[in-house]
């Protein structure tokens, strides 16, 4: 017999971003969805497995979903019921770093609090799972979305912050010895949503061999170009 079923839906996600290695992540659109429920009399645990999660042969005993929703059950010093049914479908890639692990352990664990009425907050689920995957940089977007810095401290404690990427501005200026010029690189992202991002870049070359008069004097200033562009990710 059917006790109750919850349903959840978690991002997948990108870390190591820039100097971030381990610590920096960012959620991504796409998506992890889970239909979880009891059944008195059945087998421990059963997953239905659809979408990209097809890929994955592991026993469901072993499945990150199930050792999410261990984790949860032990953190909050609830025993782990029998009967535990798992029907998800993702449409994040699996093994390509875009987080497919730790969504489906955020996943697990977020099944279980809602279904066993737990009584942990997002920082207990964010450190129970950064302990079973090993990687909060894709436990902690999976939880609190968009980006995020995590940075595991003693006694098991985890510091998570948001970090602000809608608007950013980076620029370089390269020196060239052999053509005699400095090129110069700014870009302006703003990101409207993961996946949606509008870039305006601007280029420009400058001449530095600069020959005496009377010679004749080559333009300062050389391939200058704006350029507006926008990205949109589109999962197939």
């Amino acid at each position: 017999m059917t006790v109750a079923t919850v349903q959840v839906r978690v991002p997948g996600s990108t870390s190591n971003v820039g100097a971030g290695f381990d610590c920096v992540g960012i959620a991504i659109d796409r998506r992890l969805s889970a239909a979880v429920r009891l059944e008195q009399g059945g087998a421990p645990v059963r997953i239905d497995r659809r979408g990209t999660l097809q890929a994955v042969t592991v026993p469901a005993d072993r499945d990150s979903l199930f050792a999410g929703f261990v984790a949860a059950c032990r953190g909050a010093g609830c025993k782990v019921p029998g009967g535990v049914v798992i029907d998800a479908t993702s449409e994040i890639p699996i093994g390509r770093g875009l987080g497919s692990s730790g969504a489906a352990t955020v996943a697990g664990a977020l099944a279980a609090r809602a279904l066993l009425g737990l009584e942990l907050d997002d920082a207990a689920l964010a450190r129970l799972c950064a302990d079973v995957e090993h990687h909060p940089d894709n436990v902690a977007p999976a939880i609190y979305g968009g980006a995020v810095l995590a940075v595991p401290g003693p006694e098991g404690r985890l510091t998570v912050a948001p970090l602000d990427v809608h608007a950013s501005l980076a620029s370089f200026i390269q020196h060239d010895n052999a053509d005699h010029s400095i090129g110069i690189n700014t870009r302006l992202r703003y990101n409207f949503r993961e996946g949606r991002d509008l870039w305006i870049v601007y280029n420009e070359t400058l001449n530095t061999d600069r020959p005496e008069l009377p010679l004749p004097q080559p333009p300062f200033t050389r391939l200058r170009a704006f350029v507006v562009k926008y990205t949109h990710t589109m999962g197939l």
